[in-house]
């Protein structure tokens, strides 16, 4: 009995490093979220017809001004119970789901990222980051706005 159930966890293993990521992002129904080009086309294709209520419970920790919107830094940390997933949306960017972490049950609901901000169309650069929470069933959000610098040092020259 233990070595078949030893040689099912290398099996399990062994197909999670070989099957393209794109496989498990299509098991779990996520696939067309990354491809929306809206927030409000993100949240319908992760919450579906559910609400989504505004949060304090989630903390969005991200400069207010980064020198560079191709990596910015961002951690979410939410005290809402019985987290299930944390995603990660760049209002502005063409394709504005930038990632979805899901957590296992009883993980410490905090994620760290970096994300690129690429809306050229406002004058500094900004968007709103928003972290959607799925916790107990339910969705949540909060929103930060960031702006970027081209020069640095919050000059925007």
């Amino acid at each position: 009995m233990k070595r078949s159930i030893s040689r099912f966890g290398v099996h399990a293993l062994l197909l999670t490093w070989l099957l393209p990521a794109s496989t498990f992002v299509h098991a779990t129904g996520s696939r067309t979220a990354f491809e929306a080009r809206s927030v409000q086309g993100v949240i319908h294709e992760l919450a579906g017809s559910q609400a989504v209520q505004e949060s304090q419970a989630i903390m969005i920790k991200a400069p207010a001004i980064a020198e560079n919107g191709d990596t910015v830094g961002v951690r979410v940390v939410t005290k809402l119970r019985n987290v299930e997933a944390i995603s990660l949306i760049v209002q502005g960017n063409p394709r504005p789901l930038a990632a979805i972490y899901r957590l296992a049950p009883g993980s410490v609901p905090v994620i760290k990222s970096r994300i690129r901000i690429v809306n050229l169309t406002d004058e500094p650069r900004s968007a709103n980051v928003i972290a959607l929470v799925r916790a107990g069933g339910k969705w949540y959000r909060a929103t930060r706005l960031v702006k970027v610098t081209r020069g640095g040092c919050g000059t925007g020259g």
